[in-house]
């Protein structure tokens, strides 16, 4: 009975966020005919973590794997990313980041060069017998046949100039619409919106003063407002160091 009540919990927030996107899409519904929101309901996925309002190329295999959200991570995606390198080179990559933050506990620590030599031996021994430990061939297949599926999604979605992207909620969701529409909307709401100013605006070929000095007007103002906040002591040294901007 628990389950069936959970199942039907989920059901009632998934049929709560179509009827929801369906009524409040870009608040462009209400000037929609009958037809039309049909018309749009037809193109929306079945799924709950992906909501499509644009016609696609994408077949069952793909939408599939779309359908598991932006935090799925395919398996074993060191491998089929790195599989035109050695396994040196693929432990070296991998080893670089580790090792960095081995060096700043050693200098942080103040431990001596023996034990560091020493440390870092066994960590990159530990990580070459890990990486070149072979994976099932059940699991390499899956890895390889999801690395081509992804491959090929990415290829539709530049021919057919379509954007995925999450939304903006950071839930497992993703967005698919056609990334010229979106765009306008994008531009439309950065219009009207009161939450925030636009500053400068790259792309303008009219603009007062180029980027690089308007950049650098506006650093030396807001490190000039610092100062000044510095001076008289509304923040302390720390927060000012923190803040304050290097130009160089």
């Amino acid at each position: 009975k628990r389950l069936t009540n959970i199942t039907n919990r989920w059901r009632d927030i998934y049929n709560y966020r179509i009827d929801y996107f369906l009524q409040n899409a870009y608040d462009e519904l209400d000037n929609m005919n009958q037809d039309a929101i049909a018309q749009y309901a037809k193109i929306m996925s079945s799924s709950s973590s992906i909501i499509i309002d644009v016609q696609h190329p994408f077949n069952d295999k793909q939408l599939h794997l779309l359908s598991r959200g932006p935090s799925y991570v395919p398996p074993c995606l060191i491998y089929t990313s790195l599989s035109n390198e050695s396994m040196v080179d693929i432990v070296k990559k991998q080893y670089a980041p580790l090792k960095h933050q081995l060096n700043n506990l050693f200098l942080k620590y103040k431990i001596n060069l023996n034990l560091q030599m020493e440390i870092h031996k066994k960590v990159y021994d530990l990580f070459k017998d890990l990486f070149s430990k072979s994976i099932p061939s059940s699991l390499s297949q899956r890895a390889f046949y999801e690395k081509n599926l992804i491959e090929s999604i990415r290829i539709s979605l530049k021919k057919h100039n379509i954007i995925l992207r999450r939304t903006a909620d950071n839930m497992n969701i993703f967005y698919m619409g056609n990334k010229e529409e979106f765009e306008k909307k994008a531009d439309r709401y950065l219009l009207t919106s009161e939450d925030y100013d636009v500053l400068f605006d790259v792309n303008d070929t009219n603009n007062e003063k180029p980027f690089t000095l308007a950049m650098k007007d506006m650093f030396e103002s807001i490190n000039a407002l610092l100062e000044q906040l510095k001076i008289h002591k509304a923040i302390n040294n720390d927060l000012y160091k923190q803040f304050i901007i290097d130009q160089t």
